[in-house]
């Protein structure tokens, strides 16, 4: 049995570049263990990606006011009352935003192996998303 390395450092805000990607994976047929390793390695990503969100909506509601929804607003499924940051405290939402992004995490797992994917194709764009989260595949 291979030796666990201490886990995936990363940062809130790389993980949560991760989330589509990392989807795309899961839905892929892989081999049992495979399966298992991502589905295990999203289950721990999530009450992460809860805290950044969390974290964010709270941002967004103390640099922000509340408004109404609009028909634009609706067809991107949001509802209702929605705050929206207003643009005398934009900088300072932004800086507290990057502040969040930055902090650092590490996921107790290790990386998926790419090997694992065989022939099912990736695109550049999700590996790059995905950093810290995968690791090796086959070079051609």
């Amino acid at each position: 049995m291979k030796a666990r390395a201490a886990g995936i450092a990363t940062t809130l805000g790389a993980l949560s570049l991760t989330v589509e990607p990392l989807r795309r994976l899961l839905a892929l047929p892989l081999p049992a263990a495979a399966a298992y390793h991502l589905a295990k390695l999203a289950s721990l990503i999530q009450p992460e990606l809860q805290h950044f969100h969390e974290q964010r909506n709270a941002l967004i509601q103390r640099y922000g006011h509340p408004r109404e929804a609009t028909a634009n607003d609706g067809a991107q499924g949001l509802t209702g009352q929605i705050y929206q940051v207003t643009d005398e405290h934009l900088e300072e939402f932004t800086r507290a935003v990057h502040e969040l992004s930055m902090v650092p995490i590490v996921i107790a797992w290790t990386p998926f192996d790419l090997a694992a994917l065989g022939n099912e194709p990736i695109t550049g764009a999700d590996l790059l998303a995905l950093g810290p989260l995968v690791t090796g595949g086959p070079i051609t």
